[in-house]
C-alpha cells in the first residue's frame, strides 16, 4: 500500500478507542439481523446501547463527558 492510498481517519474515529467483546451467539445473531434489516453496523448498535446504558445509570457522568467531547 502506498502512502497516497491511505486516507486520514475522520475526527470522530480518532477520538474512539478500539475494544473487543465476546457476545453470546443469540445476541450476535440479533445484531447481524438488525444490520441486515436496518443497515446499522454492529459497532454502531453497541455504541448506541452503551451510550443509553451509561445515560440511564450515570447521567451526571455522561453529561460531563459530553461537555468535554
Amino acid at each position: 500500500m502506498t502512502s497516497d492510498t491511505i486516507t486520514a481517519m475522520p475526527p470522530a474515529a480518532r477520538m474512539t478507542r478500539p475494544v473487543s467483546f465476546r457476545f453470546a451467539p443469540e445476541i450476535w445473531d440479533a445484531l447481524i439481523a438488525i444490520k441486515q434489516r436496518d443497515g446499522v453496523p454492529v459497532s454502531e448498535q453497541v455504541r448506541r446501547a452503551l451510550d443509553a446504558w451509561i445515560h440511564l445509570k450515570a447521567p451526571a457522568t455522561r453529561r460531563k463527558a459530553a461537555r468535554r467531547g
